[in-house]
């Protein structure tokens, strides 16, 4: 289902300059717990861009959540360098109780906002994940493009 909202965009992307972008974040979950966002995504335009992300939770010192997560940001653009999108996924979430993990899938919703700064661009995303462990979260930070295509205009 993803890879049928994302053709367009793909298609789009053969005419214009592509990055990616690595990032790290702060993230906090339904009860207040604090974790962090590891990404990578691809941005094949400026309308799009689809990434791994990790969450990780630790509880006293220790990891006690991990997610793993694909997912599709569509950027709408609401005034210069500053942009909205919905978030569309899939995630693998597992939670440790006493010495054993489980886990299972969950569908991601969500909604994001970020300003381009250079190369830089914080943001701010909230993400609900329905399914295992049916939890929201919000996330808080930053990440940083590298391009690696240029436009065939230049």
């Amino acid at each position: 289902m993803i890879c049928l909202l994302l053709l367009p965009g793909f298609q789009y992307a053969q005419k214009k300059e592509s990055w990616i972008a690595p990032g790290a974040s702060l993230v906090i979950g339904h009860a207040g717990n604090l974790g962090v966002n590891l990404r990578t995504h691809y941005i094949p335009n400026e309308r799009m861009c689809i990434g791994f992300e990790t969450n990780l939770f630790p509880e006293e010192g220790v990891l006690a959540e991990k997610e793993f997560t694909l997912n599709a940001h569509f950027f709408f653009e609401v005034e210069e360098k500053v942009s909205i999108y919905p978030v569309l996924g899939v995630g693998y979430a597992e939670i440790k109780e006493e010495r054993e993990w489980r886990g299972g899938w969950r569908a991601l919703l969500g909604g994001g906002f970020h300003k381009d700064i250079g190369r830089v661009a914080p943001y701010a995303e909230y993400i609900y994940g329905a399914g295992f462990e049916s939890q929201g979260i919000l996330i808080l930070g930053t990440f940083y493009t590298l391009k690696l295509r240029k436009s065939k205009e230049e």
